[in-house]
């Protein structure tokens, strides 16, 4: 795989085989980090002994599922390292975390615990954010910023075939800055469930109104959709105005049309894709679109 890989497409990868889903993700992770495993590592046929040498020096958050909030918990507890995971009681983990991670540590330990499946599931929420490329003072910025975030969290959710009613909004200083901080968060209610970009965007700049204070300088923003619902289950309300949802149904669908046709983030709701506004991210060191972009694709001769 690791040779078809490279020779049709030019792509390096490594290969981790374990007997569960974190094991093997683990493993994928010591490929990457030992080129004596020369791209793939099997922890399933492993000398034990070398297995756990291994995951002795592996820090408890390279585990798939373990967040900062619970590496610092963990810590706490004396569980620095993957192997100290391993060594961990079940039961005692599930009491101080919860269901999910006693379910990583018996995953760790080899035993299957999360299913393989090629089924979708639908999202229960949909998260959009970036880290501005330069602190950001203002809030015309912010909101700019703010609205590509919904563009593009909107679109993945209509192709999901879903609508929201809620929409979480965050604004953050660094959190690296030895100033005062400021990381506020809000939700905002919309009247019913919907995929209507102009009335997320407008709840979406209702919340930033909200929480934004001057004097900060503001390293990230985002977006969170939140209560999602399949839309073919979805039953409007009583006094729905359906002529009025129709429209705005089709002009969502004609701003699509023109993405497809002609680029993502050609039609925005006011200023949101100014290319000279200093709060894009810093994208200098980025690696080519080898496989989405013809542009990017050497040429021969």
């Amino acid at each position: 795989m690791r040779a078809k890989a490279w020779r049709w497409l030019g792509l390096p990868c490594c290969i981790g085989i374990g007997r569960s889903k974190t094991e093997a993700k683990i493993a994928n992770h010591l490929a990457k980090k030992n080129k004596f495993f020369n791209g793939v590592c099997n922890l399933a046929h492993m000398d034990p002994c070398s297995t756990e040498t291994l995951l002795a020096q592996v820090d408890v958050s390279e585990v798939w599922g373990v967040g900062r909030q619970n590496c610092k918990k963990l810590n706490t507890m004396g569980v620095q390292s993957v192997l100290d995971l391993i060594n961990a009681n079940p039961k005692e983990i599930k009491k101080q975390f919860s269901i999910v991670m006693e379910k990583t540590v018996l995953e760790l330990q080899g035993l299957s615990c999360i299913d393989l499946s090629d089924d979708t599931v639908a999202k229960k929420q949909i998260i959009s954010s970036r880290s501005y490329g330069n602190p950001v003072y203002e809030m015309d910025d912010i909101k700019a910023s703010v609205r590509l975030y919904v563009a593009r969290a909107v679109k993945r959710m209509r192709e999901d075939g879903s609508i929201c009613k809620m929409i979480g909004v965050y604004i953050q200083t660094s959190r690296f800055d030895n100033t005062e901080r400021y990381s506020p968060y809000i939700v905002v209610q919309m009247h019913e469930h919907t995929d209507d970009l102009l009335l997320i965007t407008k709840a979406a700049m209702k919340g930033i109104d909200q929480i934004f204070k001057k004097g900060f300088k503001y390293k990230k923003a985002g977006i969170v959709l939140l209560e999602i619902t399949d839309q073919s289950k979805f039953v409007p309300d009583l006094f729905t105005d359906y002529s009025h949802k129709q429209e705005r149904e089709r002009l969502s669908d004609a701003i699509e049309a023109i993405s497809e046709r002609f680029g993502k983030n050609l039609v925005t709701l006011g200023i949101a894709n100014n290319k000279e506004a200093t709060w894009h991210m810093n994208q200098n060191l980025r690696s080519p679109s080898y496989l989405t972009k013809w542009s990017d694709l050497p040429r021969v001769g």
